[in-house]
């Protein structure tokens, strides 16, 4: 562990109003001093000897804090604004069966003292959001803070500064703990290369005299901190998943006892930036502190006043100019939207300025858009009820509509059902549950065969991949014998879909043992296409020679609804098609690709699923 020697931070605290399903009027001041920080909440509850986390949030989506407490002690927490807190909770049910493991806890079992607070805002933009995390009585201890819902994205930018920056106010609290302050960054993606950095207010990563840069790749290893690697680490949540440690995580470990805290409260901030090794990785995680308090001194009312003198008072053992001159002051929208935990809620979108070009756009009934989308036409079976479900890659967020003649009848985006879902398939990798996914029933309440059209893209237009999840076909003796037979679905190619780089990559995956899935790409009288070297592009077995193109075996694929797992088996079928060298017809109508859905022979039957991972 390395000792943190006076690293004095200057931050300005100009917060915008939270936006909260409590009205501002019920908000009440906190005091703060360099001592500890106090709070009296709009029901009257006291959060004593309390400390204090920033969070420099994105509009519209909710994070979730929960604190968990160590050895029996008792945590509430508090959201709010520099204008006061505006909500506070303790002992909450959910908190109550989340559990920990770290390398300096060791195990810290679940607890019904523990409290927890989703929290989001409606601003324009990026906002601070401020947790006071205490006791009710003001006791000594220890606690864990986990923070959810958070994703390293193309949105995030490259360089310097890049990323999610988090600031923990250093009070005498917590240096007299004797408790060493650990933060971490746990990766809930295997894609996602950890990377956590103490920088300064220009976003540039602190260094020593000796040139060591105070940041962390890989716990254990290229880490200034040192410590264990993470890995056999955990945070469990409600619903029994584990978000497990891994050798990438990142851990930073300071040593405050020689921190000499300064009398004005503002210049005690020590600012960490989330993101991965040289913005490479996308994914989410989330972020774990463990902090100790200790009783004593008092506490002076909190300075609303924003006009901060940000004097510069850089540490003796650094060189850079610390000081913060950030302004996030936002025009506060009090939209109403409930709030929700669990893990992974409301991953940011992917980047918002690299628009794509030549997808399709709807406008839906309500006077929402779905922009840079892509269309898929599926054969309903009669009678029959259909589930698409669409799940954002890498933080893509969705939307999807259903059109038919009239035009657009139905659009959905972030739907609670669908968040649950996730994912692992060859090209996609593992694909964590998401507040951004969405789901949509369709039903055909026809005698015949009817054709359902899907558009899925974002509301901005946004680049990215997702990956539609169809449910409720299944290969029966209704379909017929021989050419043709089965379950058609189409999908249309556009110029955004070739842009992206990204193959066409469409899976069958039974959800029965006796079912042996075949997938064909056919012409439109419903025959196989046959290349001009006599390869059939068909697929029996994902992985082996009887599948055409490049696949792999799908036994370790997965498509999970939060309750039950479908997993692939080696009999499962893939196509993935490269788009690069595709030239798309004048004609809309004549870029389709048909994909047929049946069984080797026509001999086997049961339920199955589609899966079709796309890039816009």
């Amino acid at each position: 562990m390395r000792r943190l020697t006076l690293f004095i931070v200057v931050l300005t605290l100009m917060m915008a109003m939270i936006a909260v399903p409590v009205s501002a009027k019920f908000q009440t001041s906190y005091n703060s001093s360099s001592d500890s920080v106090d709070v009296t909440c709009p029901d009257g509850t006291e959060i004593s000897n309390g400390v204090q986390v920033v969070v420099n949030m994105r509009p519209n989506f909710t994070y979730t804090a929960t604190a968990i407490g160590i050895d029996g002690y008792d945590p509430v927490i508090g959201v709010g604004d520099s204008e006061g807190v505006a909500l506070c909770n303790d002992d909450e049910p959910s908190a109550g069966r989340y559990a920990v493991s770290l390398p300096t806890t060791g195990e810290v079992d679940s607890s019904e003292v523990n409290a927890q607070m989703p929290f989001y805002h409606s601003n324009k933009g990026l906002t601070d959001i401020s947790l006071v995390i205490g006791s009710p009585d003001g006791s000594d201890g220890e606690f864990i803070l986990v923070l959810e819902g958070m994703a390293v994205t193309t949105n995030d930018g490259k360089g310097k500064g890049a990323g999610d920056p988090y600031r923990i106010q250093v009070t005498q609290n917590i240096v007299d703990s004797g408790v060493p302050l650990e933060v971490y960054m746990i990766s809930k993606t295997r894609q996602l290369n950890a990377f956590m950095q103490l920088a300064d207010s220009s976003g540039n990563v602190i260094t020593q005299k000796d040139g060591t840069a105070i940041e962390c790749n890989d716990a254990g290893y290229e880490c200034w901190s040192g410590g264990d690697s993470l890995e056999g680490s955990f945070v469990q949540s409600p619903k029994g998943q584990s978000i497990v440690g891994k050798a990438t995580d990142a851990k930073l470990a300071f040593d405050l006892s020689n921190f000499a805290v300064d009398s004005d409260p503002e210049n005690n901030y020590l600012r960490y930036l989330m993101t991965s090794v040289g913005q490479r990785t996308f994914g989410e995680y989330i972020v774990v502190m463990r902090i100790g308090v200790k009783g004593g001194g008092s506490s002076t009312t909190f300075n609303n006043d924003n006009n901060t003198d940000n004097t510069d008072t850089t540490d003796n053992t650094t060189n850079t100019d610390t000081t913060d001159n950030t302004d996030n002051t936002d025009t506060t929208d009090n939209t109403t939207k409930p709030p929700f935990g669990d893990l992974a809620s409301g991953v940011p979108a992917p980047d918002k300025n690299n628009k794509g070009g030549g997808g399709i756009n709807v406008t839906c009934p309500d006077d929402t858009e779905i922009k840079n989308g892509v269309h898929v036409s599926v054969g309903m079976a009669p009678k029959s009820t259909y589930k698409a479900t669409v799940v954002g890659v890498n933080g893509f967020d969705p939307a999807i509509a259903m059109v038919d003649k009239k035009g657009v009848q139905l659009c959905v985006d972030d739907d609670t059902v669908g968040a649950d879902y996730s994912l692992s398939l060859p090209t996609t990798g593992s694909v964590d549950a998401s507040g951004s996914n969405t789901q949509m029933s369709i039903t055909n309440n026809n005698d015949q065969i009817t054709y359902v059209s899907l558009i899925i893209g974002s509301p901005d237009g946004s680049s990215g991949e997702f990956a539609l999840i169809l449910e409720g076909m299944s290969v029966d003796k209704s379909d017929g014998k021989g050419d043709g037979s089965g379950d058609l679905i189409s999908v249309q190619l556009t110029q955004n879909m070739l842009d992206s780089g990204v193959p066409l990559n469409v899976y069958m995956l039974t959800k029965v043992k006796k079912l042996d899935p075949l997938l064909q790409l056919v012409h439109a009288d419903n025959t196989v296409v046959e290349l001009k070297d006599g390869s059939v592009m068909e697929c029996d077995n994902a992985g082996e020679d009887s599948c055409w193109g490049s696949s792999e075996d799908m036994s370790d694929s997965f498509v999970s609804d939060g309750s039950d797992e479908f997993a692939g088996t080696s009999t499962d079928a893939e196509l993935s098609i490269p788009l690069g060298s595709i030239t798309l017809d004048k004609n809309p109508d004549n870029n389709f690709f048909n994909f047929l859905m049946t069984s080797v022979n026509q001999r086997t039957f049961g339920d199955y699923m589609v899966v079709i991972h796309v890039g816009v």
